[in-house]
């Protein structure tokens, strides 16, 4: 997955109550979590194949568990048990192999059923865009203006920053990003976040 380099600007008279929806001093970085958390639940899940086979068949047959219920694991696992033989990773990995794997696909079919996910990395990919949170590599935090930088995975927050620009519709959000190890003569991608849309706008040469 390649690395994206980001800096995120942005001018308001609210800048600090707005930094407090980026920039997490705890990690030292801006974080994601702040304005749209994964749940403790979904970043403890397991996303295998297995699991994700078992949400697979709850999805095909539209499948709803009483949450509440105290018979509810039991009643996953008869419901896996009755169509186990519709998704091969069930029979092999777990009716066949593993038999201890099926407590990770039952704690991924109720985590479905209660946040329509059935872990962080779907999680993740719908809220924020992107699969994993902010990262950091290198000395440098802030910008001269204030601004922020931070590293992802495969492409830039675009829900994230649609989320957060939704939050503060009069905020004019600049984002200038760039693939890790492509050189563009220092030409980088820019892009203005405003009241939930966005536009791409001419590169520019931009230092990192």
């Amino acid at each position: 997955m390649d690395a994206i380099n980001i800096i995120l600007e942005f001018e308001s008279g609210k800048r600090e109550e707005i930094e407090k929806d980026i920039y997490s001093p705890e990690r030292e970085c801006v974080d994601f979590n702040i304005l749209l958390p994964c749940p403790k639940e979904l970043i403890e899940q397991v996303s295998g194949s297995p699991e994700r086979a078992g949400v697979d068949l709850v999805k095909k047959y539209n499948k709803r568990f009483d949450i509440a219920s105290p018979t509810l694991r039991d009643d996953v696992r008869a419901f896996l048990d009755e169509y186990k033989k519709e998704e091969h990773f069930l029979t092999r990995d777990v009716f066949v192999e593993d038999p201890q794997n099926m407590e990770s696909v039952i704690n991924s079919v109720i985590a479905y059923q209660k946040y329509g996910f059935a872990n962080w990395y779907e999680f993740n990919y719908d809220k924020w865009g992107v699969s994993q949170n902010a990262f950091h590599f290198g000395k440098k935090r802030r910008t001269n203006s204030g601004g922020f930088y931070f590293v992802t995975g495969g492409g830039i927050p675009v829900k994230w920053l649609l989320a957060l620009s939704k939050k503060w519709p009069d905020v004019v959000f600049k984002v200038y990003s760039r693939m890790e190890f492509l050189d563009r003569g220092g030409f980088v991608s820019v892009y203005h976040f405003k009241n939930n849309e966005y536009i791409r706008v001419p590169d520019e040469k931009r230092n990192f």
